[in-house]
């Protein structure tokens, strides 16, 4: 836990958790501002969260044969597509995007705690350090949402706070590049 490489990761935890959580609050209203009545917007978001507990299978399987880094590039890279298609989510593609994208996404913040505590850090002191990246995971969650609201109020609508979070995860990008190891138990 004193090492560089640690503290990174936890912000990583942080930044996904404020975007996964930003887009799942938001998720039925964003539809609606683009145009979808609630009943639409609804089952668009029940689609969603049925995909995502598929793609926590999926992320699974990824993290077990593409390795940590590869496995968590591909889910922040789902999450920006997931991102670009609320952007253009007045359109059936922006939507199939969104959804596609959410799929792996969304499901990478379950199954990535327990798999890159372990992955790098092994079990030795296993419970101690996930905990400590849950809690990153846990304050990205009242982040994201929260840090909408104000975005919300200046533009009038939800492009702003996806644009924010694209952001967010091109950050990412470059914390999985440089400290997450190809397989796992590869501490820098």
């Amino acid at each position: 836990m004193k090492t560089q490489q640690f503290w990174w990761i936890l912000s990583s935890f942080t930044i996904m958790s404020i975007t996964l959580n930003g887009v799942i609050n938001n998720l039925t209203p964003a539809f609606q501002d683009l145009g979808y009545g609630l009943k639409t917007a609804a089952v668009i978001t029940s689609v969603a969260m049925i995909g995502m507990s598929g793609g926590k299978l999926l992320i699974g399987q990824l993290f077990n044969r593409a390795g940590l880094r590869k496995a968590s590039i591909l889910a922040n890279l789902s999450m920006i597509i997931c991102l670009g298609g609320l952007i253009f989510g007045a359109t059936i593609p922006g939507v199939g995007a969104a959804l596609l994208g959410f799929v792996i996404g969304g499901g990478f913040a379950s199954m990535s705690v327990p798999f890159l505590a372990d992955g790098i850090y092994g079990r030795a002191d296993f419970a101690r350090i996930s905990g400590v990246l849950q809690g990153a995971f846990n304050i990205g969650s009242i982040l994201g949402p929260l840090s909408m609201s104000p975005l919300y109020s200046l533009t009038g609508g939800y492009g702003a706070s996806w644009t924010l979070f694209i952001g967010f995860l091109c950050i990412n990008f470059m914390i999985y590049l440089k400290y997450l190891p190809n397989h796992a138990r590869e501490v820098f």
